[in-house]
């Protein structure tokens, strides 16, 4: 009987170990298929949509930026994004 039991919780246990991989691998693949998506989607690489989605975080955590006075905001904040501004004509 103890060795059933044994035998029982190996077996458990090396399921667990399999449906941890598994959601790993689902995981990296949910992962991937966003970042193909992204780079379809948007004109450049993932890294620039990353740049944006890190400077809304940012200024959604309320990180402060120090802006000198000869300083457009604008400017300083898509600096900080890696964003080229739009000049308007």
């Amino acid at each position: 009987e103890a060795e059933g039991k044994k035998k029982a919780t190996e077996l458990n246990a090396e399921g667990q170990a399999n449906a941890i991989k598994e959601l790993a691998k689902a995981e990296a693949e949910k992962i991937r298929a966003v970042n193909l998506s992204i780079s379809d989607t948007f004109l450049g690489p993932a890294v620039e949509y990353k740049k944006l989605e890190t400077a809304l975080e940012s200024l959604r955590n309320g990180t402060k930026i120090i802006v000198g006075k000869d300083s457009n905001l604008v400017n300083v904040i898509g600096d900080a994004a890696g964003i080229v501004p739009i000049e308007k004509k």
